[in-house]
């Protein structure tokens, strides 16, 4: 990768596309994310358009076997709609796959929702339209995220 591109997301072609995925890691190692959306628990492919009947857990499975440094995982139906992330589902994705880097999207509209994200065992998070609409102060997350957890 060059041009200052550190870290890429693979999505449709990575799970349709046999041997894709792999080909890719061993030329870029440890740089490569999955994309796994996910509508109403299923797979959502081609820009979220065609859902499949793929087993989300052996697909993210298989993923991370080829060679992804780990997974973005998105709720399609929360997506822009700053109605909070599926902790739910996160939570469950953190369990299932416990040493995977792993990233949420769709929903996060405040700092307190990454706060959850980052009790939840998450790496990252996109918070797009959260900064788009100005719901999410970058220094007030990056403060938070940065103090040292409360133990009571």
């Amino acid at each position: 990768m060059g041009a200052g591109v550190d870290v890429a997301v693979l999505g449709t072609a990575a799970l349709e596309r046999p041997g894709f995925l792999a080909s890719c890691a061993a030329r870029w190692p440890g740089r490569l994310l999955a994309a796994l959306d996910l509508r109403d628990g299923r797979l959502a492919t081609d820009g979220w358009l065609r859902g499949t009947d793929d087993d989300p857990v052996a697909a993210a499975a298989r993923l991370l076997d080829e060679g992804a440094a780990g997974l973005l995982v998105t709720d399609t139906r929360r997506d822009g709609t700053l109605s909070g992330p599926n902790l739910e589902l996160l939570v469950r994705c953190r369990a299932t796959f416990p040493g995977a880097w792993l990233a949420a999207a769709g929903g996060v509209r405040s700092t307190g929702d990454l706060l959850d994200l980052q009790r939840a065992g998450l790496d990252g998070a996109i918070v797009g339209m959260a900064l788009l609409t100005g719901g999410l102060d970058v220094g007030e997350a990056l403060a938070a995220l940065a103090a040292p957890a409360v133990r009571l």
